[in-house]
């Protein structure tokens, strides 16, 4: 009976969360581009990690951890790393103790050479 009420409560927090990933504009391997979201609901985290996976990978395929962000900054500036390999890619939001915990997950796009 605990572990339906704990997973019902996960899936609860895990759906109020209301964090949009914007894909990124002509990102380029080596080079910095803005990371923009939006953010809409009081139950948002006030900060979550903010990874890149290789979409063709997933849900492995961690190509770079750009670290912990404040939700509220709406954005923010990373360099995609030289080890990223031009392709498919998503962005994803995710609990910075739990990583496993997805908040938001971004369109596919692509990262270019």
């Amino acid at each position: 009976m605990f572990l339906k009420s704990l997973t019902a409560l996960a899936l609860a927090s895990f759906s109020a969360a209301r964090i949009i990933l914007q894909v990124p504009t002509n990102p380029v391997v080596g080079a910095e581009t803005d990371i923009n979201w939006s953010s809409d609901s009081a139950s948002d985290p006030q900060s979550f990690t903010l990874f890149l996976l290789d979409a063709n990978n997933l849900p492995f395929g961690l190509s770079a951890n750009f670290g912990e962000v404040e939700t509220s900054t709406g954005g923010t500036t990373v360099t995609i790393p030289s080890t990223v390999h031009e392709g498919q890619y998503v962005l994803r939001a995710v609990n910075s103790t739990s990583v496993d915990f997805v908040f938001a997950t971004s369109p596919q796009f692509d990262i270019t050479t």
